[in-house]
């Protein structure tokens, strides 16, 4: 992720992704989805993003220049 932010050059980038912990979840991503709840909570990540100038926030805070109450 932070390769991916690090080489943008857009003022606003859109991750999509599904993480999630289910392991009766009867899909191929199952594995993916766990490991994408881990990346997404590593406290590294989050400080790899704010040191790469961008800031976390919600979809509607593109729409509105304000984040959701």
């Amino acid at each position: 992720i932070l390769d991916i932010l690090g080489r943008s050059t857009a003022d606003a980038v859109e991750l999509g992704c599904h993480p999630g912990f289910d392991d009766a979840l009867e899909t191929m991503y199952r594995q993916e989805r766990r490991r994408e709840v881990e990346v997404l909570c590593c406290p590294d990540l989050r400080l790899g993003i704010q040191r790469l100038g961008f800031t976390l926030g919600h979809f509607t805070t593109l729409a509105t220049g304000t984040p959701p109450a």
